[in-house]
């Protein structure tokens, strides 16, 4: 990834900070970002914010916090580029889940998202948890698309589709709490039956009127024609690869994976469920997909055969971009049916590992990348001055990427929060207060 070029593999951390303001001291750890690795140190907080990374062993102020975690790795928290907060991935909804979603996402080690697709209320719930310190989110509200299309295919939900006949530009106007807009300009691939393609005046007009308003804009894709029309619109994100076939495209705009959107928690050949650490995803949500797993077929006829598919191009597409050294941000579409919150990005960075990237450059793609792409100038580093979002690893990264999931820690600005008790602890109850319904 570009962003990684010219790193410096040992920088030396110095004793020359003042740490007199120290509160937190991870000490002893091997500290690995997308920019640097440093042995035997020490990240020193102060409140919020990485005071400094100097060497391990102290001394330290009477008054700070000392954890001894030698043997332990600390990386920046991670950023899933493509989530759905207010979405469980159940096939039949059990009810509202966003606090279990919010827990689920932290508990991975997950401290920033972007939600593309939600109703108006994310922008409470960003703002109430920016003023909190609590999970960072960035927010599109509604989805832009047009009457029959995605993601309102079979009805129209005013609280997450904003349908668009000529009037992109009073569209955009009304969602002017958002931080960007998600646009879905077409959805041949996901519905067994010919959809309506947004007019492409009407995409224009949305991206002319959101560059006005200082809105990126992402784009719903799933053909290469989707791609090339998003991008020359003026579309800063692709919401997934190109999925509807495999393809030499040309360089587009950065791409979030979602490779998790195209197989879920199931193994698509045998149909069983994957067990795997889904303790975070809630009771009535793994028993819904437990009861879907024999009978997908009911709820979208070939719809797990298509899966496969798509799955197949989206890989050979990213290949294709990592191949090139394109942008890609590491993206899970969780809340999408069958995607759990929190461990779907973990899937994504074995993903991408697996089609060519490095482990660090992988790290990358879930922290300095997006964060970068969304504004977030405090986060995806451990270095002083940025805000402390970490997460603390019982193995090393580096060495094979499925080690982020050995999470011993999570840091979010400055808070411990302990995956074991995540869902109760007081810290995590007073991000969510007053802000979930």
């Amino acid at each position: 990834m570009a962003v990684v070029a010219g790193c410096s593999d040992d920088p030396a951390p110095g004793r020359g900070a003042d740490l007199s303001a120290a509160t937190v001291v991870l000490d002893g750890v091997r500290v690995v970002d997308a920019l640097s690795v440093q042995e035997d140190a020490a990240v020193v907080l102060s409140g919020a914010t990485v005071l400094a990374v100097v060497d391990a062993g102290g001394p330290w102020p009477a008054h700070a916090e000392v954890h001894d975690l030698a043997g332990h790795v600390v990386i920046p928290g991670l950023i899933d580029s493509h989530v759905h907060l207010f979405h469980s991935g159940a096939l039949e909804p059990p009810g509202p889940t966003l606090p279990d979603n919010l827990a689920a996402q932290l508990a991975w080690g997950v401290v920033g998202v972007a939600d593309l697709g939600a109703p108006e209320a994310v922008f409470d719930l960003r703002d109430g948890l920016e003023a909190a310190g609590g999970l960072r989110v960035w927010a599109t509200g509604p989805m832009l698309t047009t009457a029959g299309s995605h993601p309102c295919e079979t009805h129209n939900d005013p609280h997450l589709c904003r349908f668009v006949d000529g009037d992109g530009a009073a569209e955009v106007a009304a969602l002017s709490r958002a931080d960007g807009l998600k646009v879905a300009l077409a959805d041949a691939a996901f519905s067994p039956w010919p959809t309506p393609r947004l007019d492409l005046e009407d995409l224009a007009d949305i991206t002319a009127a959101a560059a006005a308003a200082g809105q990126p804009v992402a784009v719903h894709v799933d053909a290469p024609e989707d791609a090339a029309d998003a991008t020359a619109a003026g579309a800063t994100l692709l919401a997934h690869p190109v999925f509807s076939e495999a393809m030499a495209d040309p360089a587009l705009r950065p791409v979030t994976s979602t490779l998790s959107a195209f197989s879920g928690p199931l193994d698509l050949e045998s149909g069983a469920l994957l067990a795997e650490e889904l303790a975070w995803t809630p009771a009535a949500v793994r028993e819904d997909w437990a009861s879907w797993q024999d009978r997908l077929d009911a709820f979208l006829p070939g719809w797990p055969e298509e899966s496969a598919g798509w799955l197949a191009a989206a890989q050979d597409n990213l290949a294709t971009r990592i191949d090139r050294g394109d942008p890609v941000l590491a993206g899970s579409d969780a809340g999408y049916w069958l995607v759990p919150h929190g461990l779907a990005l973990h899937r994504e960075l074995e993903g991408l590992v697996a089609l060519g990237l490095s482990p660090r450059d992988a790290l990358a793609a879930a922290t300095l990348e997006p964060a970068a792409h969304f504004g977030w100038d405090d986060l995806g580093r451990v270095e002083a001055g940025y805000t402390a979002s970490l997460v603390v690893l019982s193995a090393d990264p580096l060495a094979d990427i499925r080690n982020t999931r050995a999470i011993a820690q999570v840091w979010v600005a400055g808070v411990q929060v302990a995956p074991a008790d995540a869902a109760e602890d007081a810290a995590h109850d007073r991000w969510i207060a007053g802000v979930v319904d």
